[in-house]
């Protein structure tokens, strides 16, 4: 075996670890207060990044219990046609590695979204 086919050997194996590592948990949520009020409550950022070597689609987040005064784009954020205690991200597009989605929403406090669920692009 040559070194080039070694080489691509050992990409290879790498690349399925990290696929095999990912899941969920591969995807981070970060929230920020920004400056800005609407209809008197706090906006808040919300980010999703995805931090895993395949893309993430189907991203499912728990809502169940959100409110806000502020319209979110439903192409970003809507609630699942399946269960609407969670809220299917960016209509169930893949996210790339280090890739995000964001949205803003209005609302007294930051609500906790958790992922749910999501689909591995790479297996």
């Amino acid at each position: 075996m040559g070194i080039s086919q070694k080489c691509r050997f050992a990409c290879l194996f790498l690349s399925l670890i990290t696929a095999w590592a990912c899941d969920k948990t591969s995807l981070s949520i970060t929230q920020q207060r920004t400056p800005l009020l609407v209809a008197g409550k706090p906006e808040w950022q919300v980010v999703v990044a995805n931090t895993c070597d395949c893309p993430q689609s189907s991203i499912l987040l728990t809502c169940a219990g959100f409110s806000t005064a502020e319209d979110v784009d439903p192409s970003i954020l809507r609630k699942a046609d399946t269960d609407p205690t969670y809220c299917l991200l960016g209509d169930g597009k893949p996210i790339p590695l280090n890739a995000n989605i964001s949205f803003k929403y209005a609302w007294d406090d930051p609500f906790l979204f958790l992922v749910y669920s999501s689909t591995l692009g790479c297996r």
